[in-house]
């Protein structure tokens, strides 16, 4: 799917998106080697805990604003599109959201904006 094709999407299907900073971790960080493409589906750390305190990760796709990738170490500018937005009302502006792959954190996203319907 091309970057354009993930945007119409994402516009006409998905429920909004929220804006952030993406910075990836460096490999010898415990990071990707591979950068990451639009329609890239990580696990988040949002805040959300079950109740016995162990990371309640959630689910959504990235849209990678002005670039084709994002390389370990390495920012740019992303949308997120999380897959059920009501389970990201507690994150606001300024967080910071932790990206990872399973267990292994690979990023982190400073939140710029909120754009979700629905939420």
């Amino acid at each position: 799917m091309t970057k354009d094709e993930f945007l119409k999407l994402m516009e006409k299907h998905g429920s909004g998106y929220i804006e952030a900073q993406l910075t990836m971790v460096l490999p010898e960080q415990g990071g990707r080697s591979k950068p990451v493409f639009t329609d890239y589906f990580p696990n988040w750390d949002i805040g959300n805990k079950y109740a016995d305190g162990k990371v309640d990760h959630s689910d959504a796709k990235i849209y990678i604003e002005n670039e084709e990738s994002i390389s370990p170490g390495k920012s740019g500018l992303i949308r997120i599109y999380p897959f059920v937005p009501k389970v990201w009302t507690r994150v606001t502006v300024g967080m910071e959201l932790v990206m990872q792959e399973g267990p292994h954190i690979i990023g982190h996203a400073k939140v710029l904006g909120i754009k979700l319907k629905n939420a």
